[in-house]
């Protein structure tokens, strides 16, 4: 067999293995970018509860306020306290 006639057949293998790869690195990155957007907004979620822990006992212990009206603080602070934007956008787009 001469050279010259598998020469195509080891290109195009050569061509196959790259697209390959660039397909496994390309999904990887996709699949890492998802991941990032995830755990950003976790630990969004994350900061917002311990601020909000910590806002609950800072009021309940500077004011003296009884344990059973922490319902009723927490519904103030809920009032007070800007909602989170874009979050349940963000997670129907995963």
């Amino acid at each position: 067999m001469n050279l010259v006639s598998i020469f195509p057949v080891i290109t195009l293998l050569i061509g196959w293995f790259l697209k390959e790869f660039c397909d496994i690195f390309r999904s990887r990155r996709e699949r890492r970018k998802t991941i990032g957007v995830v755990v950003s907004d976790l630990l969004e979620v994350r900061d917002r509860m311990m601020s909000y822990k910590q806002t609950l006992d800072l009021l309940r212990n500077s004011f003296q306020i009884p344990a059973d009206a922490a319902g009723a603080l927490s519904r103030i602070i809920e009032s007070v306290v800007p909602p989170m934007e874009n979050f349940q956008e963000s997670m129907r787009k995963l």
